[in-house]
């Protein structure tokens, strides 16, 4: 098992276009052409692998979509959520978004045990490093420990934040879809709440990810008490990027027609800005020594999987990291000022330009009554003059 865990893992770090990067610049700074074309050709054929199956999972699985379209009638479902549901209270939408709408699309038994496998795929591995470690019997030390849970957790981090941008693409294009957003648009509620809630909704949907998260956490924590403080960051940087990744969704789900045109606008603009511009950059990484402190490491200010993993790394290399590299330091904070610059301005574009892309001439908030009727000025009554008509 260990044998065929170890092979399954090269394998599965062969196919990480972000995990090979640094082999990549080495092998071609050395003017080493088999060993870059090895790496690039493994690269090539895990990711060919995987797509293939997925493609066929996708047909089986839409195949069985339009059978169960076509079947007539609706089955009751039985669902526990539905009788522990707050009330609405002052924010019907959203509840809507959380309470009413489906955390993730109706993918069928085939889509659940896909779901199921990735989960045993995280939990699985974790738990066999987790008691190998806490064995006592010396085969891993607890530092490797901790570098696997960031690396897993940088995985699963990013495979969440893909989640989120999916859904929030497609959060009012669907609303579209199923002829449900003209009477959205025709009640009294202001753009605000509609943009909030589609972006918080679109987050509390993959809560899944979170308690992935939480188990890998606190397992590193019962390995190493002292790690909170990592936790608390790589949370918070989590929580940032989501909030901007969300705000990025749906701001192209109001400016698209369909869901395929915003979810490939989303993915395509997340995917550059979080760490594929790197590959853009290859000729400046290659130029410059990964181990010295030139500056190149500025260029990290935006990938996604090094703010992940950057709040760890401080903790197992943080006296190296601040006496060779403290750019590395500079280019994680402006990240992070960057991110949230970027989240505050896409959702303030999202709720000023509502109207515009929505079409909506325009909303009139409902009026409350007042808290202190007797101070509340009296009401003019609006005088109609009577027309007297002349008699001949």
């Amino acid at each position: 098992w260990d044998e065929l865990l170890s092979q399954l893992n090269d394998q599965l770090l062969a196919a990480n276009p972000f995990w090979i990067l640094d082999d990549v610049i080495w092998a071609a700074s050395s003017q080493d052409l088999d060993a870059t074309r090895a790496i690039v050709g493994a690269l090539l054929r895990n990711h060919l692998i995987a797509g293939t199956v997925a493609l066929a999972a996708a047909t089986v699985a839409v195949r069985c979509a339009d059978l169960q379209a076509r079947a007539a009638g609706v089955k009751p479902r039985f669902r526990l959520m539905q009788w522990m549901r707050p009330r609405q209270g002052d924010h019907p939408m959203l509840w809507k978004e959380v309470f009413a709408e489906p955390a993730v699309s109706r993918l069928g038994w085939l889509g659940r045990i896909a779901m199921l496998l990735l989960a045993a795929a995280v939990i699985g591995p974790t738990l066999y490093w987790f008691a190998d470690t806490m064995s006592g019997r010396g085969w891993r030390d607890p530092e490797d420990y901790l570098v696997f849970t960031l690396i897993m957790g940088c995985l699963v981090g990013s495979g969440g934040l893909l989640l989120i941008a999916a859904r929030s693409a497609t959060a009012v294009t669907s609303e579209k879809e199923r002829n449900c957003w003209d009477s959205l648009l025709s009640t009294p509620l202001a753009p605000r709440d509609i943009v909030l809630a589609k972006v918080l909704g679109s987050i509390y949907a993959v809560r899944g990810v979170l308690f992935l998260l939480a188990l890998l956490w606190l397992l590193a924590l019962a390995v190493a008490p002292d790690f909170v403080a990592s936790v608390v960051f790589i949370l918070g940087t989590l929580l940032l990027l989501a909030f901007c990744v969300s705000s990025l969704g749906v701001l192209l789900s109001l400016w698209c027609r369909n869901s395929l045109r915003a979810m490939a606008a989303t993915l395509a603009i997340g995917l550059f800005v979080g760490g594929g511009y790197l590959f853009c950059c290859m000729t400046m990484l290659i130029a410059a020594s990964p181990r010295s402190d030139d500056g190149t490491q500025i260029m990290l200010a935006a990938c996604i999987p090094f703010l992940l993993a950057f709040p760890g790394a401080m903790y197992s290399e943080g006296e190296m990291i601040m006496r060779h590299q403290p750019a590395m330091l500079a280019a994680y904070v402006l990240g992070i000022i960057g991110y949230a610059v970027a989240g505050l301005l896409l959702i303030s574009g999202a709720i000023g330009n509502f109207d515009q892309l929505c079409g909506r001439t325009g909303t009139t908030a409902p009026q409350r009554p007042p808290r202190y009727p007797h101070l509340a000025p009296p009401e003019q009554e609006l005088v109609i003059p009577e027309v007297v008509e002349e008699e001949e």
